[in-house]
């Protein structure tokens, strides 16, 4: 299949769940790694590309309101910033925040860094938010649907 935004796609070469796109995205000068995820032998939705496309090319925009949902989480559940400023001492990058160790949750959300965005075939956007991804691989999900409707937040590493 060929899309406008997404090239040539092919699904009949990869073996089991795999990337069949990938690209790095600058967001305010840091770069995101963008994958789309298929199934092997999977029929793409033109359509379901096409929702993707756009929310990719608004992605400044999808970040600005993915983050208004992570501030609505950690507002509700500290957590993981407790997780983070417990072990402040390996994170050196809170200290620029927080130099006495407290932190709004405004702040922390602010301070994450959107480190990718995979977009998965059957319908699903996940947009994976680290507070140190050199010291870290504790990662906030934002999932979204492809309309960039907000689905689930999870804590993974």
């Amino acid at each position: 299949m060929n899309h406008p935004h997404f090239g040539e796609l092919d699904t009949s070469s990869i073996e089991g769940r795999d990337v069949v796109w990938e690209r790095d995205l600058v967001l305010e000068g840091q770069a995101v790694d963008v994958a789309l995820w298929a199934d092997a032998g999977q029929v793409l939705d033109p359509g379901m590309l096409d929702a993707f496309a756009s929310l990719l090319q608004d992605l400044a925009g999808v970040d600005a309101r993915a983050r208004v949902h992570l501030l609505a989480e950690l507002e509700a559940d500290d957590d993981f910033i407790t997780y983070h400023t417990d072990e402040g001492e390996n994170f050196p990058g809170l200290a620029a925040i927080a130099p006495d160790g407290a932190i709004t949750p405004a702040a922390f959300v602010q301070a994450m860094r959107l480190t990718h965005a995979s977009l998965w075939a059957d319908g699903l956007v996940v947009l994976d938010y680290q507070m140190d991804p050199e010291h870290s691989d504790q990662i906030l999900a934002v999932k979204l649907d492809p309309q960039g409707q907000l689905q689930e937040i999870a804590w993974e590493s």
